[in-house]
């Protein structure tokens, strides 16, 4: 899971432009997946693994944007 602000052009907007604080929530499905720090060090990525079935919905707001991803948990 990624949450590093893009552009229009979908590329990399600089963290001088975003600054460099994110807020992670997980806003439903606590029971469905685990978020974790990720597997290479990146403040604006997690990992998710799934737990059970079930509904998700994780957000990040990133200078003072949220975004948020909705999926369902196969594991």
């Amino acid at each position: 899971m990624t949450a590093t602000p893009k552009d229009a052009q979908d590329r990399d907007v600089p963290a001088s432009v975003h600054g460099p604080g994110i807020e992670w929530e997980l806003e439903e499905g606590a029971n469905a997946v685990e978020m974790r720090n990720p597997t290479f060090p990146s403040t604006f990525n997690k990992d998710l693994y799934a737990k059970n079935v079930g509904p998700f919905s994780l957000c990040a707001t990133v200078g003072g944007v949220t975004g948020c991803l909705k999926g369902e948990a196969i594991p």
